[in-house]
């Protein structure tokens, strides 16, 4: 596994602050955005691999806090991860969301995205224990 501990991009700036490596590399960022003092405005992460339980949760999340939201930042932030990806030989990723997560679904779009298809999320499974019962699989190349 490669980490990056930093990236700096033109608004925001993604500072690694966890890594969990079990059952695969999972990198958690903190989303600063940039000036003489950097205010935390959300979080991403980059989960370094594939199984059948994170097929339904993608190889990223992202959440942007509501002060700052609709600023481009998530589309930001997930272009910026795609170093990481690229460092850890990955040229494709899954990012998933809620079919009624409209906002999560235009930064998808924005990202350029392929919307694979809508599963339903099996019994048991973590996201459907916390009520989402279909996801949207989304495919982004680089």
């Amino acid at each position: 596994m490669k980490i990056v501990q930093k990236i700096k991009g033109k608004r925001i700036t993604l500072r690694l602050y966890e890594i969990l490596d079990k059952p695969m590399p999972i990198l958690y960022y903190n989303i600063l955005l940039n000036g003489k003092f950097p205010v935390k405005i959300g979080e991403c992460s980059a989960k370094l691999g594939m199984n059948d339980y994170f097929y339904y949760i993608g190889n990223s999340g992202f959440s942007i806090e509501e002060p700052w939201r609709g600023n481009g930042y998530a589309v930001e932030a997930v272009q910026l991860l795609k170093k990481v990806f690229l460092k850890n030989h990955m040229h494709s990723i899954i990012i998933t969301n809620d079919p009624n997560n409209h906002a999560s679904m235009r930064v998808c779009e924005k990202l350029g995205c392929t919307l694979k298809e809508v599963v339903d999320v099996p019994v048991g499974h973590e996201l459907y224990e916390q009520g989402h019962k279909q996801e949207n699989i989304w495919i982004l190349e680089f």
